[in-house]
């Protein structure tokens, strides 16, 4: 017996240096496709400026200042934002790391503004992203709260967004009752959606 444990122990690194070196062979596997994509997104970029014109864009950048800074500033927190409420939403004991959450957020919202169908895959890449950190249930259960949550607070940005409007300047019969309706329907999802929150309606 105690041989055999002797031999079960020196078998144990072997099998863990295996783990390791087949990660290494996926990751070197995945750095082609990753250095593919980064050439066809700088060249996309590149064409978008030429087409948008570099001197115009300049111009343009000249007049917001120090001012464009702090909206690049303001985009990048958002984001950081958003994958620390997803890690807050796993359910123990599953747990995400904030640089994991924020390298397949970023991933996931490129891809979501690069193709027409949005957050149909946005979504669903964020969850992909990390299966090999958590489970795809538990990411895409996480993930479902977060934009449930994120949803709700646009909704309350609309509110007040349209009762300021409705409240601080005269508008014409059609903009008031525009106005009411956007209340009105916001208003609606917001009650519904904080009863499913409330309520915790398993996903």
């Amino acid at each position: 017996l105690k041989r055999r444990g002797r031999v079960g122990r020196g078998l144990r690194p072997r099998g863990v240096m295996a783990q390791v070196v087949k990660g290494s062979d996926g990751a070197r596997r995945l750095a082609p496709a990753g250095l593919v994509f980064a050439a066809a997104g700088l060249l996309l970029f590149g064409y978008v400026v030429w087409q948008a014109g570099v001197e115009k864009i300049w111009a343009e950048l000249q007049k917001l200042g120090w001012g464009f800074a702090a909206v690049l500033a303001l985009s990048g927190l958002r984001f950081v934002v958003r994958s620390y409420a997803w890690t807050l939403c796993f359910e123990a004991p599953h747990r995400l790391r904030l640089r994991d959450a924020l390298r397949a957020f970023l991933t996931g919202d490129a891809v979501g503004n690069v193709i027409p169908l949005g957050l149909v895959v946005s979504e669903p890449t964020k969850v992909l992203l990390v299966r090999d950190r958590v489970s795809v249930v538990a990411a895409m259960s996480a993930i479902t709260v977060e934009n449930i949550f994120y949803s709700l607070s646009v909704i309350l940005f609309i509110l007040s967004g349209a009762a300021a409007m409705l409240l601080s300047f005269p508008l014409t019969r059609a903009l008031r009752w525009t106005s009411v309706s956007i209340i009105a329907g916001a208003g609606a999802v917001f009650a519904i959606g904080f009863y499913v929150v409330r309520t915790e309606w398993r996903i």
